[in-house]
């Protein structure tokens, strides 16, 4: 099997196996973020593992410009990470089960994800968030969307329950499907208009502003730039340190000679 799995991750095929504790997909994925300079995008439904999220956090405080989607905001079901010019794209939230937090092996997840580092492909995954008008969110309004989403948890099980009996061509219980309809309309007066009202000001802030996924930028990010120019400085004072030592060299030698009458 390890070696089924070598052979596919030549190909950038990773996955993450709770029962026998491999997670080829997790280290490459956290490289990814951790060696982000430009961008991270982050295009998921949960984000609750500590590991990922601190590397999203210090990706973001060095200057790295960092967004969010929700994929449920368009009934989306893969999972997708961009950081600067590299791709995930697969089955693994960003959650502790799925990237393989042993404390969480007794749920057996297993996930399956593709990494590729491909300036093209990074660049046409981003146009294609803005071509379906999946909204831009910052790491506050990601949080916000999530948690609200959440409280629609209840009725898309009892959805499922009634789903799978309806499949099964068994009898729904009546007292179920009344409780379905109330659900869904008590959480579209409510919830549901929370949601809209957060993802349509987004999009609608995102849009007054310009800002895309697709020009995340591409080149030098803050942090570099600054790294850039502290590089420069340290070179500007070493030359000026240098031209004021050799000055003294001289002036030491020629004080010397005078006194010698060389």
């Amino acid at each position: 099997m390890r070696d089924a799995a070598k052979h596919a991750a030549s190909f950038g095929i990773l996955y993450n196996d709770a029962r026998s504790g491999s997670t080829f997909l997790t280290d490459p994925l956290f490289d990814m973020v951790r060696t982000a300079e430009h961008r991270v995008v982050v295009s998921t439904k949960i984000m609750d593992d500590t590991r990922m999220k601190k590397r999203v956090a210090d990706a973001a405080a060095r200057g790295v410009d960092v967004a969010f989607t929700d994929i449920r905001s368009m009934g989306m079901h893969g999972n997708l990470v961009v950081a600067d010019n590299s791709v995930y794209f697969g089955t693994a939230h960003m959650s502790s089960r799925s990237l393989g937090d042993m404390r969480y092996a007794y749920r057996q997840s297993r996930e399956l994800g593709i990494v590729q580092h491909d300036a093209k492909l990074a660049q046409g995954m981003l146009a294609r968030l803005d071509e379906i008008g999946m909204p831009r969110f910052t790491a506050e309004e990601f949080s916000k969307s999530v948690k609200l989403d959440a409280e629609y948890g209840p009725m898309r099980r009892l959805d499922d329950k009634i789903g799978k009996l309806q499949l099964a061509k068994e009898p729904v219980p009546p007292e179920d499907e009344a409780k379905l309809a109330e659900m869904k309309e008590e959480l579209a007066a409510g919830t549901g208009t929370r949601l809209k009202e957060l993802r349509d000001g987004v999009a609608a802030k995102r849009a007054e502003d310009g800002l895309k996924f697709s020009n995340l930028p591409t080149g030098p990010s803050k942090a570099s730039a600054r790294r850039a120019a502290a590089a420069e400085a340290d070179a500007r004072a070493a030359e000026k340190a240098a031209r004021k030592a050799d000055k003294g060299q001289h002036g030491f030698r020629a004080g010397f000679k005078r006194m010698w009458g060389i």
